[in-house]
């Protein structure tokens, strides 16, 4: 089998859905299957560990001073065509919907090969307080509406569709009437390590995500101000809103409660968690929650939002689900939680006991029914 697969804005930011793609190549290649990697490849990346022979490298443009973490690819020039004509892809894999990979999709229609789309990301729920962008990226917003449309233009045109939850099947399948396939995103294996078990009394947190407002961040900023002196909070990521954040929590007086650690290398994160007592997050804006099962995997209970995708993802006793955003009451949680060891113990002993719920979602099982994903598309 050979697969193309079609990952065209990388990004040293980088994000759930580039994450995943490193993860299925590199699961891909073991299997034994012929891989393609379709990218621009700026800058430093998740997908440097690759033979150079695997890369088909597009052109791109950074997206100057606005947004000079990503780059922009605009057109699918002759050369790429003809070289993915030589390689002969039999599955075409999009894993973002955005301008370059539409015209990979048309291409791909023309040629009769068969394509399958991953939904990673809600991209109308995004929103950036940096300005002149927070003029046009929020809730609501023109561009969001427009971004949305694009993104169910394309869905609807390919052959089959993966969704990393339930939650986000039931929403997609309202509107798109084409094979929908449940995928979790695949988590590296080394978070699932046979370590201890987080005891004593929980003082350290910590949040791993690209530092924009629709992850709710500045929830977890404010909360600290009702807990200067019983926790401290590790920021773990980097994003358009970071200088906001920064200066956000210079303005309340916790640059010596709040560490912004800056973007990590996903094989040292596993030393991150473990140096901590308690995963937090407030987001609400998750498809599926990668960070989640690495902290859970690693051994570190986890308060975040109710809603349902953190539901559907986390087994109820192995979190506190806060259910509202309400900064006060996520310090009380986290109070109640510090005060209460008994509760944070049973916590901890629940992810001991129920490990395999969280071990399923590790990077071998999601590529194991990618690839029978990609075996139905071709039988059919």
């Amino acid at each position: 089998m050979r697969v193309l697969m079609v990952y065209e804005q990388t990004s040293q930011v980088g994000g759930g859905d580039q994450l995943a793609t490193r993860l299925w190549v590199r699961n891909l290649l073991r299997h034994g299957i012929e891989v393609k990697l379709l990218t621009d490849k700026k800058g430093p990346t998740n997908f440097e560990e690759f033979p150079q022979k695997i890369y088909l490298t597009i052109q791109a443009v950074t997206l100057w001073k606005l947004l000079p973490a990503y780059s922009l690819s605009l057109f699918l020039t002759k050369k790429v065509k003809n070289e993915l004509m030589e390689f002969q892809p039999d599955v075409i894999h999009i894993e973002q919907q955005l301008p370059f990979s539409y015209q990979v999709l048309g291409f791909a229609k023309r040629q009769h090969i068969p394509i399958l789309s991953s939904f990673h990301t809600a991209a109308k729920e995004f929103v950036i307080k940096k300005f002149p962008l927070s003029l046009f990226v929020r809730k609501h917003g023109i561009y969001n509406k427009l971004i949305d449309i694009f993104q169910s233009k394309m869905l609807a045109e390919s052959d089959a569709i993966t969704i990393p939850s339930q939650q986000y099947k039931k929403t997609i399948a309202e509107k798109i009437k084409k094979p929908l396939y449940i995928l979790s995103s695949p988590v590296a294996n080394h978070f699932f390590q046979k370590i201890p078990k987080h005891e004593g009394v929980p003082k350290k947190l910590i949040s791993v995500s690209r530092l924009s407002s629709e992850k709710r961040v500045e929830i977890l900023i404010s909360m600290m101000q009702y807990l200067k002196d019983k926790f401290t909070l590790t920021l773990v990521g980097d994003g358009v809103d970071r200088q906001f954040f920064e200066k956000r929590v210079s303005e309340l007086g916790l640059s010596e409660n709040i560490t912004f650690q800056g973007r990590v290398d996903n094989e040292k994160l596993l030393t991150l968690y473990r140096e901590h007592d308690l995963y937090v997050s407030a987001s609400d804006f998750e498809t599926f929650g990668m960070t989640y099962v690495e902290a859970l995997g690693s051994r570190l209970p986890c308060v975040v939002y109710d809603y349902p995708v953190s539901r559907e993802v986390i087994p109820n006793d192995m979190a506190v689900f806060v259910p509202t955003l309400d900064p006060k009451d996520w310090a009380d949680a986290l109070t109640k939680l510090q005060s209460t060891i008994k509760l944070y113990n049973q916590l901890s002993d629940a992810i001991e006991k129920k490990y395999s719920e969280i071990e399923k979602y590790n990077e071998e099982e999601s590529t194991k029914k990618l690839i029978e994903i990609y075996n139905t598309l071709l039988r059919k």
